[in-house]
């Protein structure tokens, strides 16, 4: 055998490395990331397999294996694109309709429950303590007074 041929047949014996991921999602968050992704990956000679798809990412790959690792990529872009949208519009009808103040006087949207409001909803208090807490959560969420 000659040499030449030998170095080839050893290299194609040699097993590749691989990376394994749970999902294609966990890749790559869009298009542009995820070819990059793949090309790197092809010039390193590392195989990236993701447990929901295994040939997604698979080097010398068909048109059709291609075309459909280009089209998970970009739909999974299309569905962080329309989660994003969807709560930047829940976020900008909260500031419409809210009644909520801050101390300055803005609309609050964001934040979390104080303590008290907490247990004023686990019902962990009496009637007349309820009744007092409800009156100051009400001053507060007008911003008579507390944090923002």
């Amino acid at each position: 055998m000659r040499p030449q041929h030998q170095a080839n047949s050893a290299a194609r014996n040699r097993q590749r490395p691989i990376a394994s991921t749970r999902s294609h999602a966990g890749v790559a968050r869009d298009l542009l990331v995820g070819e990059a992704l793949y090309k790197m990956s092809v010039a390193l000679g590392v195989e990236i397999v993701p447990a929901d798809s295994p040939g997604l990412f698979k080097h010398n790959p068909t048109p059709t294996e291609k075309y459909n690792r280009r089209h998970e990529l970009l739909n999974q872009e299309l569905e962080k694109d329309k989660l994003n949208e969807r709560l930047s519009k829940g976020v900008e009808y909260a500031y419409k309709t809210t009644k909520k103040r801050t101390q300055d006087g803005r609309k609050k949207v964001h934040g979390r429950k104080s303590i008290l409001q907490a247990m004023f909803q686990k019902n962990k208090m009496s009637a007349s303590v309820k009744q007092k807490l409800a009156k100051l959560f009400k001053q507060r969420d007008d911003g008579e007074f507390g944090f923002s």
